[in-house]
């Protein structure tokens, strides 16, 4: 990948097949493609990414990635990514999905915290 919304990308790192973090010189971000992408877009329909599908903006959007592949984070983490979407209203229909069987171990992950 060449570009990102925040500017040149100068590193990548593949989390899964489909979900990559990209730096830039001053920002960064997730970019989904392929199932990973139509995964999230079909778990939170509502939602709206500050730089638009497929970018998730590491301040903020980012917590989709850490909702949806709970495994590939620390449970601290995921319980972090939990507590914000649950309290903050720009995660629409993101609280919902929290309350969803689908959601389960994302929840059991949190859990781990010690």
């Amino acid at each position: 990948m060449k570009s990102s919304p925040w500017g040149a990308v100068q590193t990548e790192q593949e989390y899964a097949a489909g979900v990559t973090f990209v730096s830039t010189a001053g920002h960064g971000g997730f970019h989904l493609a392929g199932p990973a992408l139509d995964v999230a877009k079909r778990q939170f329909p509502k939602f709206k990414p500050f730089a638009g599908w497929p970018w998730l903006e590491e301040d903020c959007d980012a917590v989709l990635v850490f909702l949806l592949y709970p495994h590939l984070f620390e449970p601290k983490s995921v319980k972090m990514a939990i507590e914000l979407a649950s309290k903050d209203e720009y995660y629409t229909g993101v609280k919902e999905w929290l309350n969803s069987p689908a959601a389960v171990p994302t929840h059991n992950r949190a859990a781990l915290v010690q």
